[in-house]
């Protein structure tokens, strides 16, 4: 009597379960809207990115670290600051720590009064919130 017991809480728990997944995966689908704005706002940072100009490039990597935390937001990801969400959201990305990394060179230049950075540094940061914009299924 008791394995039957176990069995039927077992299976309730699977369909419970099943039945969750299923309905956060529809409330962290992205809009059209959304999908469109980053699409529209990633092309402007294409072109920031093609400029030979690190006042550019820096501002490439604010609005690209603004559109992935715009995302998690969209994904409605909790958390009350941009590192917040991003640890809550770790399951969203294969190397959540890729993003990490990008948003940290963000948090030095806005924070440190003489950072700099060089093309390559940009570019990488860039291709990091690239490949995470497109793990969130916005690009």
């Amino acid at each position: 009597m008791d394995f039957v017991i176990y069995l039927l809480a077992g299976v309730l728990l699977v369909a419970i379960v099943a039945l969750f997944g299923l309905g956060l995966s529809k409330k962290h689908a992205l809009t059209e809207t959304a999908v469109a704005t980053v699409q529209s706002k990633w092309k402007e940072i294409d072109e920031m990115m093609t400029s030979g100009d690190q006042h550019l490039w820096v501002r490439a990597i604010l609005e690209a670290d603004k559109l992935v935390d715009y995302v998690l937001q969209e994904k409605r990801i909790a958390g009350e600051t941009f590192g917040e969400r991003l640890k809550n959201s770790g399951a969203l990305f294969r190397n959540v720590q890729s993003v990490w990394e990008a948003h940290k060179l963000r948090n030095q230049l806005v924070h440190e009064v003489n950072a700099s950075i060089n093309r390559g540094q940009a570019e990488q940061a860039i291709t990091r919130f690239r490949a995470a914009l497109r793990e969130l299924k916005a690009l």
